[in-house]
């Protein structure tokens, strides 16, 4: 029995979150289910990383209203001045909308461990996968 029968999201709003130059940023990942019972899903190797149009601001009451720093909605960023368009896949240093490869490669050139945050990725949707 569901305790919340209704179709709901649930997040939890990271205090500290990781940026690229000083930008919020999340991670779109593509999964084919290709069956349920077995489960059976393929995570491609890439995707797009999303990025806020202004630099990131800790939240607070007075700058809340500010999502150009806070949400990496497309259809919200694609019309703020901030953001910028790019062409170049290969480059996981500018763009409003990056492939994953690319942020993966830029921030292992800047000491990330990019095999451990492909793990974490790789986890998240195991578990999502699981859920269904």
């Amino acid at each position: 029995q569901c305790a919340h029968p209704r179709p709901s999201v649930l997040q939890e709003y990271l205090p500290r979150p990781m940026l690229l130059g000083g930008h919020k940023f999340d991670l779109r990942c593509y999964v084919l289910v290709l069956s349920l019972d077995p489960l059976r899903a393929l995570l491609h190797r890439d995707g797009l990383a999303r990025v806020c149009g202004d630099p990131y601001e800790r939240p607070a009451r007075g700058n809340l209203h500010r999502t150009q720093s806070h949400l990496t909605n497309y259809s919200l960023g694609k019309r703020c001045g901030a953001y910028v368009h790019s062409d170049d896949a290969d480059d996981g240093a500018r763009g409003s909308k990056r492939s994953l490869a690319a942020t993966f490669r830029h921030l292992a050139a800047r000491g990330a461990d990019a095999g451990a945050m492909w793990g974490q990725v790789r986890a998240v949707c195991e578990g999502t996968c699981v859920a269904l």
